[in-house]
């Protein structure tokens, strides 16, 4: 059975730099509902907003959650069997959709957590620097369930504070002890 990992975290946390590294450091496939909501949005011709991101991205789980996240899994390159990571986890509904399609016995999840310091610094030059864009987009549903109910379900957290190296050790560390 294959291993599916999904990283859920505050935008700007580093769920993306994350998953990027360990698929490289893991040989693993790498999925990402930020890649498959993007990709629909310049299909569409709109503009790649954080705001209008959040709302074809509901829109999309909205009217047919399996269905988007088959989509996610084909866009990425998925093929059954192949242990998987998932960047940007934003609904818990979506977690036993991803494992009845990947056959995974189950759907480990990941809680990236960062000081609010950090995060606004890595935010600079983004438009969510800007505070009243960042109030609305973190006012999003979406956004909601990622600081309540997946962090609390998180089967892991990990600080993303420092150095990537270190983040990336821990985070290995713990995909081994799942091994044993």
């Amino acid at each position: 059975m294959p291993q599916v990992i999904a990283f859920a975290g505050k935008i700007g946390s580093g769920k993306t730099t994350i998953t990027k590294s360990l698929a490289d450091a893991l040989g693993w496939s790498r999925a990402s509902f930020g890649d498959y909501v993007r990709k629909v949005v310049r299909e569409r011709k709109l503009e790649e907003s954080r705001v209008v991101l959040q709302r074809v991205g509901t829109e999309l789980l909205r009217a047919d959650p399996r269905d988007f996240c088959r989509l996610v899994l084909v866009t990425a390159g998925w093929r059954a069997g192949q242990d998987l990571l998932i960047d940007g986890l934003r609904h818990e509904e979506t977690i036993e959709i991803i494992r009845q399609l990947t056959q995974a016995e189950t759907v480990q999840v990941v809680f990236v957590r960062i000081s609010e310091e950090v995060r606004l610094g890595r935010l600079v030059g983004y438009e969510e620097s800007d505070p009243s864009c960042r109030a609305i987009v973190e006012a999003h549903s979406s956004e909601a369930q990622v600081t309540s109910n997946l962090a609390k379900s998180a089967n892991f957290a990990v600080d993303n504070d420092g150095p990537l190296p270190g983040t990336i050790s821990e985070i290995l560390k713990w995909i081994d002890s799942l091994k044993r």
